[in-house]
């Protein structure tokens, strides 16, 4: 089966960059994109830290079931883009991109406090016009596996796979070069107990904030 969603939010908010926002607040001559921002917020004042901006979403998908022996498969594509109208040039006001990763250029002059110059003087990692990415998803499901030794035990097994091809979406949502995974297993009793270990890695994506980081879960229950 095919499906498609369109979407569309006129007010969309953009978080400004934190390496951007704080340094104006902190020291009144610092060199800073958002000085005039800063300047105008009155003592005592409240200054938000982002901008409301339109995007539109697109998502495009295809599943498809299948039977191989008493095994019941499913796989599911999906294509996502996204397209913010209207963001200013990143070298005046940008949004994103985690401050882990220094302060781009200010100014047309980079002051490098990390370990990349290369990475943090670039424009790149802030919130692009366009973004897009795709998602692959496949579940298994044996409703038996051993129906001699302990009927009633059912199996589900999953794979999902998420790759960030192009650009950063002012939501968080796509980030350039970022791959995900998530493999889980998980057992059923009767309908009752369950069992479900899982594992979710992320790599890769130049300005992606949790590139070395995985995540290992293991879940039980029982249904009254």
């Amino acid at each position: 089966s095919l499906y498609g969603e369109a979407s569309y939010r006129p007010r969309q908010p953009f978080m400004l960059a934190p390496g951007d926002v704080l340094p104006p607040f902190l020291n009144a001559t610092a060199p800073a994109l958002l000085r005039a921002d800063a300047d105008a917020v009155p003592p005592g004042g409240v200054y938000h830290g982002y901008d409301l901006h339109p995007m539109s979403q697109l998502q495009l998908g295809m599943q498809r079931e299948w039977q191989a022996g008493p095994v019941a498969l499913a796989a599911t594509a999906e294509v996502v883009g996204k397209h913010a109208a209207g963001l200013p040039d990143p070298a005046v006001r940008r949004y994103g991109r985690a401050d882990i990763f220094g302060v781009g250029p200010v100014n047309g002059t980079c002051n490098v406090t990390t370990g990349n110059a290369a990475r943090q003087c670039s424009l790149r990692g802030y919130a692009s016009t366009n973004a897009w990415g795709y998602r692959l998803r496949v579940d298994a499901r044996m409703p038996a596996v051993l129906p001699t030794l302990l009927p009633g035990l059912a199996c589900n097994a999953s794979l999902v796979l998420a790759h960030d091809v192009k650009g950063w979406s002012g939501d968080f949502l796509l980030n350039e070069g970022r791959k995900t995974a998530t493999a889980a297993l998980r057992f059923e009793y009767r309908q009752r107990y369950l069992l479900e270990l899982a594992w979710a890695p992320s790599w890769g994506g130049d300005y992606n904030p949790v590139a070395d980081r995985d995540v290992v879960a293991l879940a039980a229950g029982v249904r009254f």
